[in-house]
């Protein structure tokens, strides 16, 4: 007997119902939030209107984050951006606001600049909100093409990668992969080249085992095993924890745990609930451990972690590049041309900038210049608010993108593309920090060499 295939859709009751419900769970969530940062800043006397502003941003945030989560759409691209948003960016910015107290040399501002940079946070939040949303596919899962792959190709791919891998930590030298990130820091005026070198091999050792995951995902068998036990020792070796950017290790974390588990309402639930933990939890004694302080003792305090740490600067930095452009003017394109031509050596482009974080830190006057610049910052700085507004949309939609690539992986195109949109999900949080001269490089890197090799593998399948 003939089995029906329809594909279920929604009627245009249940559609506006869950209109309905997605628009109440929205207000809650704003509501509480709104409410809960105005009770525990009534006892400021000072930046009340950026208080007031960064509240409502907040109240914004949560309420795309609850919907995001409510969402029957696998969307981790979206969920993870709005993590950084909420728990690394506006929340850490309502606290330094309310004690008057910024991490980096205990500033303070003016209240237009506070006011300033709370509005440019408000209108980034609320566009990029509403424009990277991604609706659900038409097709049924049980439509999936699972369709066989060379595996000779499959094999080739990956010992290309590690053999990238490998001659990239001989070229580069094995302190860079064994000591921590201090190494890498003092290795940084090698420039671009080193950078870039550093950033492939990298991203080769990732890219090597997140095949190697998919394919005993797909079928268990002891081949795999090895092939997964051998591409996750190189991954393990060119990415240690301790000699690789927290954020970084994390994204690769995050994008091998998208591979592995499928983002259900359940999961995006354990999701947040787990990044709102490992604030104050994890990621303190990382940096504890990463800073090279293993042998003195770990004062767990996460509320003076939340307030003096420069892991949550991003509101200082927007901040900063307020001052920066109130005093300078616009760039016009220039911070993110130059991030763009991350590879090109600054000896070629004399104009090619260090990082808008980099040069509102100089112009505040800070002996460390080595700072972040949220994406709200880093679209004001070179045309304004109108080029802010239309860069968040135009990043709204770009992460929608890459959640409907996801989604698509596995049934209407191979299931290696799934690579890709992984990768943007890993690397979301470090885009949303910035400063992106600093980051666009390795980010670029990884999406394009998961690309190929999503499109070698796939094309094995065709022919």
């Amino acid at each position: 007997m003939k089995t029906s295939s329809r594909v279920p859709h929604r009627t245009v009751g249940s559609t506006t119902l869950s209109a309905r419900a997605n628009a109440v769970a929205f207000s809650g969530a704003a509501v509480i939030s709104f409410a809960f940062s105005m009770a525990m800043s009534a006892q400021a006397d000072h930046y009340e209107l950026a208080i007031i502003t960064l509240s409502l941003a907040l109240a914004v945030s949560c309420g795309c984050l609850v919907n995001a989560v409510r969402s029957s759409s696998q969307n981790p691209v979206a969920i993870m951006a709005w993590i950084y948003v909420v728990f690394l960016f506006i929340m850490p910015g309502l606290i330094h606001l309310n004690i008057d107290k910024f991490p980096f040399f205990s500033k303070s501002y003016s209240e237009q600049t506070a006011l300033t940079g709370s509005l440019l946070v408000l209108l980034f939040v609320t566009l990029f909100g509403a424009s990277s949303k991604s609706g659900p596919l038409a097709q049924s899962p049980s439509k999936r093409m699972h369709g066989d792959h060379n595996l000779f190709l499959t094999l080739a791919v990956i010992g290309t990668l590690c053999a990238i891998a490998v001659i990239g930590v001989f070229l580069i030298g094995t302190p860079v992969f064994t000591r921590r990130i201090a190494a890498i820091n003092e290795a940084r005026g090698s420039g671009p080249v080193f950078l870039t070198l550093l950033a492939v091999t990298k991203a080769s050792g990732f890219i090597a085992f997140a095949i190697a995951v998919i394919m005993i995902k797909k079928r268990f068998s002891y081949i795999n095993v090895i092939i997964l036990c051998i591409t996750g020792s190189i991954f393990v070796f060119v990415n240690n924890p301790l000699a690789t950017a927290r954020f970084v290790f994390a994204g690769y974390m995050i994008a091998l745990a998208f591979i592995a588990i499928r983002p259900t309402v359940l999961v995006k639930t354990y999701l947040v609930l787990a990044a709102g933990i490992m604030q104050v939890t994890v990621f303190p004694f990382w940096d504890h451990l990463a800073r090279g302080q293993r042998g003195s003792e770990f004062n767990f305090s996460p509320v003076n972690y939340l307030s003096n740490t420069g892991d949550f600067d991003g509101f200082q930095s927007t901040l900063n590049v307020v001052d920066m452009v109130a005093e300078q003017g616009l760039e016009f394109g220039k911070q993110l041309a130059s991030a763009f031509l991350f590879f090109v050596p600054r000896e070629f482009l004399e104009w090619k900038s260090r990082g808008t974080g980099v040069d509102a830190a100089a112009h505040a006057g800070y002996t460390f210049t080595n700072i972040s610049a949220p994406a709200p910052a880093e679209f004001y700085v070179d045309f304004g608010f109108l080029g802010l507004a239309i860069l968040s949309v135009v990043a709204g939609r770009t992460v929608a993108a890459f959640d409907r690539a996801y989604m698509q992986a596995g049934f209407e195109k191979d299931v290696y593309s799934i690579l890709i949109p992984v990768v943007a999900a890993g690397y979301i949080a470090i885009v949303m920090r910035g400063s992106l001269v600093a980051v666009l490089g390795p980010v670029c890197i990884s999406l394009a060499m998961a690309a190929i090799c999503a499109a070698i593998i796939g094309r094995g399948r065709r022919l």
